[in-house]
């Protein structure tokens, strides 16, 4: 998903170091937090580095490496006006009053010109992050301590004084050893199952009982930029996971499911003036329905806008909070779940506001009022989000008749300019701020005042890119284009995967009907076989 308004950014940095004994708990402890950190869900991050292919996970680098994928992540992160938590996990030396971290390549004695002098490198680089939203940084190595003490007294003039910034970090041990991992491990475990006395969100002051249980030999340190200790309030913006605490795990596993299919969706993205269209009208109509025969490509789309890094920048971040996808046998508490779910991870404060809603509702009402205005509609109601919640149903017209007019329904109250909105709880104006994206073939009904976008065929040059980064040979890419073209004229193949390079192909053939029925909608994308 695309995540929540105020951007927020993972790197996790995992080493061994050539001269050190060597750690058991690396890389799937690093992998496992990076997990925590990009689920929507929990850590709502997305990846510090999009363009790599690994992402938000750097394993065994060289110093080179980690210092080349910090001032990348810094840079990125700073530019969207994001907030960027940093982990890193291996081996750390102090020498004197400076804190080295030691890659893959490191000698292991403290050297400034061929070990990471951690401290002095973060404040340079958050001192010329002008537009970064917020810095959180997490050290699982010895000696992490000495890293906090520095932070602590020479990033003064990077928060409250001169170059007023937001940060946090959060050290494994002080001047002394840390023990497999264990700061990490307690980490994931308390945003896994969240902290019920906690609110819609887990920040550093939840985890210090935690932490010194489950670290105690080590003694976890905590520097914030409103003067440093477990004691300090810190700034309650600098969050590390959404609540899990306070969800539906049955929300969860239907909204999981339906990012599992958004990412089957858009494997091999190939972007078009179709998708451009749509998110225009995305960014101008509250209400948007996308229309196209059944296979023209309108779930890709509609996936497409949930998933910014596969647009490759033709689709802006935080344009929509989450995706259903509706079949036959769909009812709308299942529709519902799967939004519910994803809001958890998308909206800040959604989760909270949803138990409040129930809360207020007397027996008749929580009986009466259909699940989607219910458990989502009207909890965005009682919020006030920088800008729209947009929310994706996609095939509203596979469902049964009476869950399609519930659903539609729903959304024609949402979209009514009452001074109640969906209920009584609603404050007036509040429902302005909820916009929906749909689906269906042309036949469909739609709601009064929708914006139509039609599905539109791909030019030869999409089809074009899509067998390029499917890898087919360049002396086939002509002759399968023109082949795509007599497939949509004659609609007589279907989709299959597509077979060998090199091979005899027909004007029916899988390849090219595949190709076309993927890319037809704007987007190129891998189907089941």
């Amino acid at each position: 998903m695309s995540g929540p308004p105020a951007q927020r950014r993972a790197l996790v940095i995992g080493s061994q170091c050539a001269a050190r004994p060597r750690l058991g708990f690396l890389p799937e402890l690093a992998g496992e937090l990076c997990e925590v950190l990009t689920d929507p869900t929990l850590g709502g991050c997305a990846p510090a580095l999009p363009d790599r292919p690994a992402g938000g996970l750097l394993q065994d680098p060289t110093r080179e490496e980690v210092l080349d994928a910090l001032d990348e992540a810094f840079r990125a992160a700073d530019r969207a006006g994001a907030t960027l938590l940093i982990a890193l996990l291996g081996h750390g030396v102090a020498r004197g009053d400076d804190f080295y971290y030691l890659t893959v390549d490191a000698p292991g004695r403290g050297n400034y010109r061929r070990d990471v002098h951690l401290s002095h490198h973060l404040k340079e680089a958050l001192s010329d992050a002008a537009d970064l939203d917020g810095l959180i940084v997490l050290l699982d190595t010895c000696h992490a301590g000495v890293a906090a003490q520095q932070a602590a007294t020479g990033w003064g003039e990077v928060g409250l004084g001169r170059d007023v910034r937001r940060y946090e970090l959060l050290s494994a041990s002080a001047d002394g050893p840390a023990y497999n991992g264990d700061f990490t491990r307690t980490l994931i475990e308390v945003l896994r199952r969240g902290v019920p006395a906690a609110g819609s969100t887990v920040d550093a002051r939840d985890l210090r009982a935690p932490l010194l249980q489950g670290a105690a030999a080590q003694r976890p340190q905590r520097v914030t930029v409103d003067g440093g200790g477990w004691a300090q309030d810190g700034d309650q913006g600098l969050w590390l996971a959404h609540n899990a605490a306070l969800r539906d795990p049955d929300d969860d596993a239907t909204g999981l499911a339906a990012l599992d299919r958004v990412t089957e969706l858009v494997t091999f993205l190939q972007p078009t003036p179709t998708l451009d269209a749509l998110v225009a009208a995305v960014r101008t109509h509250r209400c948007v329905v996308v229309t196209g025969p059944r296979g023209s490509g309108k779930s890709t789309l509609a996936a497409a806008l949930t998933r910014p890094a596969a647009g490759r920048g033709h689709v802006p971040d935080a344009l929509v909070h989450a995706i259903a996808f509706a079949a036959g046998g769909s009812t709308l508490a299942i529709l519902t779940a799967a939004l519910a779910g994803q809001l958890a991870g998308t909206v800040p404060g959604y989760t909270a506001a949803a138990r409040a809603y129930e809360a207020a509702l007397d027996p008749a009402e929580q009986q009466g009022l259909p699940a989607l205005a219910r458990r989502v509609i009207g909890p965005l109601g009682r919020l006030s989000p920088p800008g729209p919640v947009r929310l994706v149903i996609d095939a509203l017209d596979e469902l049964p008749e009476t869950t399609q007019q519930a659903v539609r329904a729903a959304v024609i109250t949402a979209l009514e300019p009452s001074p109640h909105g969906v209920h009584r709880q609603q404050p007036p104006g509040a429902e302005a701020g909820v916009g929906f994206v749909l689906t269906a073939r042309p036949a469909a009904a739609r709601p009064p005042g929708a914006y139509q976008v039609p599905v539109d065929q791909p030019g030869d040059d999409v089809i074009t890119a899509y067998f390029a980064q499917r890898g087919v040979r360049t002396e086939f890419h002509r002759r399968l284009v023109r082949q795509a073209g007599v497939a949509d004229r004659t609609r007589t193949c279907s989709p299959s995967r597509p077979s060998g390079q090199g091979s005899s192909q027909s004007s029916c053939s899988p390849a090219p009907a595949r190709a076309h029925r993927a890319v037809r909608g704007g987007t190129a994308r891998r189907r089941r076989g």
